[in-house]
């Protein structure tokens, strides 16, 4: 059976009626035994288990309990009309998907989506297990490292595709991150949404192109004609068997600036199937690429032509314990930003890949985002064909979810990979990472050729860690209480980490955290951050 018109649905977000319990690990291998063992307590989706406990009271933000060497299982009871697909965007971690009792499929990526079809309708029960992480690193086994890194509290977290959050003492709380922590969706058979189209942009001497195209369901009868529409103009989209495409040449396009250089202009977009025309968002049209100065050297954005001063900030997640991935938290976090001043913000790869929210935000606001692939530090298995496998549609799941967005200009291929290897006495042939210098960089290319890929966080020179080459990370104004003219004598090129200092908290959250006497006891520089084996921390440089 065919439908004689294409129908347009948004997905149904399964955010509500969820339920989870702990359990020990290993101790129920099926929904129904953890139904019956589990004292279960009303959870979210997308949320983690210590959003969950700290929202029934049973989870103190100052003393935050482990749950990595438990099991979490998370229910929720839905009905559906048609057959149907299920989305779930993000398992942190090592997680097992069960419908109606039955295993769906297994996930062990933190930052791949999960998708099952849902072939009958009507009342469905979806359970999901995350396991216990210390567990399965306790098992895992692989290729012995070329170097150890003293970031993260584990080195077999190196096999696993997960955030680093939480297992960085010193550097952050160790929360544990467990649960469905991105959006669960469930999109209708037979219908197209917003998610189904594939759109990117480019710009070149006050000439936009947009590119679209999109699959029609197999349930589908196929429309007469297509067209996407954008700034007054309209191009007729290609069939080719199920597939539509096309591209849409607009003159005299006004670009999209970061909005410290002028108007960060969007466009909005939308296709007309047959009369029935639908939004499909908003696109801006912008042009980037590196200068590397006389010398070749040097490093700094090139927007639309002009050199951008890039001023920002590196940006973890608002709130460990909850990971949330929404707009109004990003416009919160996002608009502080803009009204700083601050034009860009980098991503690290020891924390997430953020949602498509938030790339729809700084679109909006002006803000240039840097994105570092999720590896920091560690010496990764890239030849373990699984887990290559994994990280290549890692970086394709990211810049397929980011293609539209004109904020995103940069990926990094590792945070302080090199930099770890170099700094272990390591020479340049044997701390060489061949997938981010050579596959990874590869893929942007055929995928995003419109952003530039740097291939490490620092990276240039003879040592990753010259600041006066490429790409630094610098610390001498700040945290290693350098005078101010240090940073002229030392000829940063360009620091993609710098400064490092923490403020005491405000009085009120002291109040509300010691009893006082509050400063006498120090017992709120438990939480600031420091380098691991440091005899000071950063908020010790904070009055320099």
């Amino acid at each position: 059976m065919t439908s004689d018109r294409v129908h347009f649905s948004a997905p149904q977000e399964i955010s509500s009626g969820w339920k989870c319990a702990i359990l020990q690990a290993d101790l129920c291998r099926t929904p129904d035994e953890a139904i019956k063992s589990g004292d279960w307590i009303s959870a979210k989706a997308p949320g983690t288990t210590a959003q969950a406990l700290s929202e029934a009271g049973l989870w103190p933000p100052d003393d935050p309990s482990p749950l990595h060497d438990q099991d979490v299982w998370y229910v929720c009871d839905i009905v559906t009309q048609v057959p149907s697909r299920l989305r779930l965007e993000g398992l942190a971690t090592i997680a097992e998907v069960w419908i109606n009792g039955q295993l769906a499929t297994e996930s062990i990526s933190m930052f791949l989506p999960v998708d099952i079809e849902l072939k009958d309708s009507g009342s469905i029960q979806i359970a999901i297990c995350f396991r216990s992480l210390k567990r399965y690193l306790d098992q895992v086994k692989g290729k012995r490292a070329r170097w150890r890194t003293a970031l993260a509290d584990n080195q077999s977290l190196r096999f696993v595709r997960t955030t680093l959050l939480g297992h960085m003492p010193g550097w952050c709380p160790q929360i544990d991150c467990v649960g469905p922590y991105r959006t669960i969706k469930l999109f209708p058979g037979g219908a197209l949404s917003r998610e189904s189209f594939d759109l990117w942009t480019h710009y070149s001497q006050d000439k936009g192109f947009l590119s679209a195209s999109f699959t029609f369901p197999e349930d589908v009868a196929l429309p007469g004609f297509v067209t996407l529409l954008c700034a007054g103009r309209s191009v007729a989209l290609v069939m080719d068997g199920r597939k539509a495409h096309g591209l849409l040449e607009l003159d005299n396009v006004e670009p999209w600036w970061p909005h410290t250089h002028g108007k960060s202009m969007l466009y909005e977009v939308a296709v007309d199937i047959e009369g029935n025309i639908q939004p499909l968002g908003a696109a801006g049209f912008r042009s980037v690429e590196i200068d590397h100065g006389a010398d070749e050297s040097r490093f700094g954005f090139v927007v639309n032509g002009v050199k951008i001063f890039a001023r920002g900030v590196c940006w973890t997640p608002w709130d460990l314990a909850s990971l949330p991935g929404d707009k109004s938290t990003y416009y919160q976090a996002l608009r502080l930003m803009r009204d700083a001043g601050f034009n860009m913000v980098r991503i690290p790869g020891m924390t997430l890949y953020e949602s498509p929210e938030f790339f729809e935000v700084a679109d909006e606001l002006g803000i240039m985002v840097w994105q570092d692939l999720q590896f920091a530090n560690f010496d990764y298995p890239f030849s373990d064909k699984a887990f290559h496998a994994a990280a290549v549609k890692e970086i394709e799941n990211f810049l397929s979810n980011t293609r539209r967005h004109c904020s995103l200009v940069a990926l990094c291929g590792g945070s302080e990979v090199e930099q770890q290897a170099a700094m272990m006495g390591l020479p340049s042939t044997v701390r060489k990472v061949e997938f981010l210098e050579g596959e990874a960089k590869a893929i942007l290319l055929r995928d995003r050729p419109d952003i530039v890929y740097v291939e490490n966080s620092p990276w240039g020179g003879d040592l990753p860690f010259s600041v006066n080459h490429g790409v630094g990370h610098y610390y001498g104004v700040g945290a290693y209480l350098r005078p101010l003219e240090d940073a002229r004598r030392a000829d940063v090129s360009f620091a993609a980490e710098c400064l490092a200092f923490s403020n005491v908290p405000d009085p009120a959250t002291l109040r509300a955290q010691f009893s006082p006497p509050v400063l006498e006891s120090l017992g709120w520089k438990e939480g600031v951050p420091r380098d691991r084996g440091a005899c000071w921390d950063f908020e010790d440089v904070r009055e320099f």
